[in-house]
């Protein structure tokens, strides 16, 4: 059977045996398959956190990287840690938006954007994630493998 070569461009006679040998094997689509799930879970938390209520709704906050998620979780432990010293009402809490906005906030208003809102967000990332891994693995062959929609499902 007569194949293109795309590295080269030319065309060359294959047989049966030397088309299934190039072919990819079921264990490595899945690992093909399960790279590109990691890769949607990193593009969305690329696409940052968007509060629905509250000051910041309507507006994203960063959270692309290990950073970005660690500066996240030292603010709330910080807005948690003033809440219990009785300064829950006072405004301190610190955010600063993907369009380069800053908002102070209380730090109880703060503490919910992050420690209910974001953290609830990135888990529902996970969860899915997960999710989808588990599919994956568990596919037992092509068809199920297929059936797999990993652009679905992901938290906004």
């Amino acid at each position: 059977m007569p194949v293109v070569d795309c590295a080269t461009g030319e065309t060359r006679d294959y047989t049966p045996e030397e088309l299934a040998a190039l072919a990819p094997t079921f264990a490595e689509l899945k690992t093909t398959k399960l790279e590109a799930t990691k890769a949607r879970s990193v593009e969305a938390f690329g696409r940052g956190y968007t509060p629905a209520t509250g000051t910041l709704a309507g507006k994203t906050l960063q959270v692309r990287n290990s950073e970005d998620r660690t500066n996240w979780l030292t603010s709330s432990t910080s807005y948690g840690a003033a809440i219990a010293g009785g300064m829950g009402a006072t405004v301190g809490a610190m955010f600063r938006t993907a369009d380069n906005e800053t908002f102070m906030l209380t730090f109880n208003e703060g503490y919910q954007v992050l420690v209910v809102g974001m953290a609830a967000w990135g888990q529902s990332i996970y969860a899915r994630l997960w999710a989808l891994k588990d599919e994956i693995e568990a596919a037992a062959d092509q068809a199920a493998l297929d059936a797999i929609d990993i652009t679905a499902g992901w938290p906004a």
